[in-house]
């Protein structure tokens, strides 16, 4: 039987490499996201048979689609005796869109809607071309007629000035746990090793930093924002980074992955306004 640990910093390089088997374009199956978020998740993981076994404990055992190169069958066995065994959920999620049918005739398959992903060509957010963009360039040029800023990647001596806006942008929110664990993941990414070739940028007006963002070029014609803040007192500035990150960062690239709008409607209408060519679709399903 599984019998998973947690996953640590001393144990993440035994895992990195399975994630090569995961959804190339989800970037909830993605290394980055499944370590950084393990504090919020109580990630605890297994390995055997050449499959890697994923557990989210405070989600009661939760688990990500297995990772591996074997029989997918067996190993979704030793999924559900595991839960089974600490009575856990019956549920695995992260199946992308081309492993449903390999499921939907053993498994009830479902979509996981709330965990869709907002995918964007490059090039549209960069440009804003055309009238379905008036209202973000709009945006983007108050900001720019309104303020002297430089766009710069973020540097250890910026990091104080990064973690500034985030306690400030923190303070206009309801606090929650989820609130405490992403800045944990933003304070680890940029300060401590985790093997991720990262891209973290920011927006500065008279020294002080007022937007940055962090992503990562997730396949090899996709990257992902995994952070974006921005003092929102400024008007503009949410606009600004947008455009300037994804230019200045991934303009190589085809597609950007901004996740998902965990079915808050405030997230999606603003996912929704930068006009997404296509959604990453997510399903889960039940043993």
């Amino acid at each position: 039987m599984l019998s998973p640990k947690p996953v640590s910093h001393t144990n993440m390089e035994e895992i990195r490499d399975y994630f090569k088997y995961a959804d190339k374009h989800m970037s909830l199956a993605q290394f980055s996201t499944t370590y950084l978020w393990r504090h919020s998740t109580g990630l605890l993981y297994d390995i055997q048979d050449d499959f890697l076994y994923l557990f989210e404990k405070n989600y009661n055992y939760a688990a990500p689609l297995p990772l591996g190169n074997g029989d997918i069958y067996k190993a979704l066995e030793k999924v559900k005796e595991f839960k089974q065994s600490v009575c856990g959920n019956n549920l695995v999620y992260c199946i992308g869109e081309d492993k449903v049918k390999l499921f939907e005739d053993k498994y009830e398959v479902n979509e996981l809607t709330d965990f869709f992903e907002y995918v964007y060509l490059t090039e549209d957010l960069i440009n804003l071309s055309g009238r379905k963009f008036h209202g973000k360039r709009n945006h983007l040029n108050q900001f720019v007629s309104n303020n002297r800023y430089t766009y710069e990647r973020i540097t250890a001596s910026d990091i104080p000035l990064v973690m500034n806006l985030l306690d400030q942008w923190s303070r206009k929110k309801k606090y929650s746990v989820n609130l405490d664990v992403e800045k944990k993941a933003i304070y680890e990414i940029l300060n401590y090793d985790i093997g991720v070739d990262y891209r973290a940028g920011a927006i500065l007006t008279d020294n002080k930093v007022v937007a940055f963002a962090i992503g990562e070029q997730i396949s090899d014609d996709m990257a992902c924002v995994y952070f974006e803040k921005a003092d929102t007192d400024i008007k503009g500035s949410y606009a600004v980074i947008n455009n300037e990150f994804v230019k200045n960062e991934f303009s190589h690239l085809l597609y950007i992955n901004r996740q998902e709008d965990l079915g808050i409607s405030g997230l999606k209408k603003a996912k929704e306004s930068y006009n997404p060519v296509f959604k990453v679709k997510n399903y889960f399903m039940k043993l």
